[in-house]
């Protein structure tokens, strides 16, 4: 076997022995801290450093630069420089610049990328690590077609809110959380949504439209009881005018990973089809009152 192959195999053999262990892979010192120097460097003009150790002993740093100019124009670059246990080799993994466009952010793995048996995923290969720096774009090209103002999406929502109470499937999140009314007497403070999905994609995107209604018709529903009730929600795709929209609708739009800080033992959590391992996550950093959790698929006949 290629001696990388070799060494791979036992990291990722050390990783799943400590995962079992019960060593998390998550915890909200850590989100806290990558997200602090993220949210610096997008403003700052300085290079910043990210130094990561993964579970097997690894250690690897994300280099940040400031900006430079670059073929005439201004951007920032993103280098990983891994430093691998035990032979504490050394080289350059990625180099990428982050133009206006483009801004770093926090990728997940969770414990079944990580030890796959067909290879991590390219990404997170060679790292080895729940958490990488990868770059998106800020401006999503699908809502550049987009007609609708904040102020309409935010009565698009408002009316399905009210149209949702009264169809089955909200029906039966209603009845449970109803027969949960003893252990949240006191204790259910906020409802924290993740990854409902952009509002529009070239026009109204109706799955997201009825996941972010439901949201809604819950917290309007649960606020009858629980009067300081706080409703939070975060998406990497909202648009400016999706956050203005479920603003005026009362909801707190929250950037990664602030779902995941401010997840704690007095929160209902609601998560549709993410694309990161949200439920991972959750079990490491929180214990909140109840999870909500659906597959699009279960929505596909509820959405008109």
């Amino acid at each position: 076997m290629d001696p990388d192959e070799t060494l791979l195999d036992s990291r990722i053999r050390i990783i799943q022995a400590r995962y079992d262990e019960g060593v998390p892979l998550f915890t909200k010192h850590e989100l806290r801290r990558i997200a602090t120097i993220l949210a610096a460097f997008d403003e700052d003009t300085r290079d910043y450093l990210i130094g990561f150790r993964t579970l097997d002993g690894s250690h690897f740093v994300e280099c940040l630069e400031g900006p430079k100019i670059v073929e005439g124009n201004v951007s920032k670059q993103f280098r990983s420089v891994m430093a691998v246990w035990p032979t504490k080799t050394t080289w350059l993994v990625a180099d990428v610049p982050f133009t206006n466009r483009l801004k770093p952010v926090i990728r997940y793995a969770g414990i079944q990328l990580l030890v796959a048996h067909d290879g991590p995923h390219p990404v997170f290969r060679g790292r080895l690590a729940p958490l990488v720096i990868r770059g998106v774009d800020r401006i999503r090209p699908f809502d550049m077609t987009r007609t609708q103002t904040a102020e309409q999406l935010c009565s698009v929502l408002l009316e399905a809110a009210k149209t949702w109470e009264t169809r089955s499937f909200f029906i039966n999140i209603w009845t449970m959380c109803t027969l949960s009314a003893p252990l949240l007497t006191g204790r259910l403070t906020k409802i924290v949504a993740f990854g409902l999905g952009p509002l529009t994609r070239n026009g109204l995107n109706s799955h997201p439209i009825a996941r972010h209604a439901i949201l809604l018709a819950l917290w309007n529903s649960l606020k009858t009881r629980h009067k300081e009730l706080e409703c939070y929600s975060e998406d990497r795709r909202y648009d400016p005018e999706h956050k203005l929209a479920l603003t005026n609708a009362g909801v707190r739009v929250l950037d990664d990973p602030g779902g995941f800080l401010e997840a704690d033992e007095n929160t209902l959590l609601i998560s549709i089809d993410p694309n990161i391992p949200v439920k991972q996550v959750i079990a490491d950093i929180g214990r909140p009152l109840i999870i909500i959790w659906s597959k699009s698929r279960l929505l596909a006949g509820c959405v008109s």
